[in-house]
């Protein structure tokens, strides 16, 4: 993962609108940028609606998703139709604001991520975990149930096949 001891964290750094220059780290837990409260990134745009988009990790690359915006995402230029993989450099715009995605090192310069007090811990090694939405925190013990429920059917299978040799 992008956080552990050697590896560099992605950033969203904005570079034009009412926010440009601030930097917000994409940890674990993704960010939601909107206009609204529970927003992890607010956005005051007009053209930017309450729950705007999601950037997030997995498989150690950096997602966006819209999140059913009215006036939508675009990723260089080019409306989101679905999810896409951010690559640094990649322009992101909601409304007004554009954010490109950097990689940085994580630990000595802890200044370069933190205008929006989010700096990542001191130490090598250190992980960097937001509290997860109530949405994420759920689908732990739904992948949990299926990888039980699998290897369940996967016993079982066995047990069949042994017993009919």
């Amino acid at each position: 993962m992008f956080t552990e001891a050697g590896e560099r964290q992605p950033v969203l750094v904005c570079t034009a609108g009412k926010l440009a220059g601030q930097r917000r780290p994409v940890l674990e837990a993704g960010l939601v940028l909107g206009r609204g409260d529970h927003c992890d990134l607010i956005v005051q745009d007009p053209g930017v609606s309450r729950e705007h988009a999601r950037v997030f990790l997995h498989n150690d690359a950096v997602w966006v998703q819209d999140a059913g915006s009215r006036n939508g995402c675009f990723v260089n230029g080019k409306r989101l139709s679905r999810h896409k993989a951010l690559s640094t450099g990649d322009e992101l715009r909601i409304g007004e604001h554009l954010f490109t995605l950097e990689l940085v090192d994580p630990f000595p310069g802890q200044d370069s991520v933190s205008s929006f007090g989010a700096a990542p811990p001191a130490g090598a090694g250190a992980r960097i975990v937001a509290p997860r939405t109530a949405a994420e925190s759920e689908k732990g013990p739904l992948v949990l149930s299926l990888v039980v429920g699998l290897v369940l059917v996967a016993a079982i299978l066995v047990a069949w096949m042994v017993a009919r040799a």
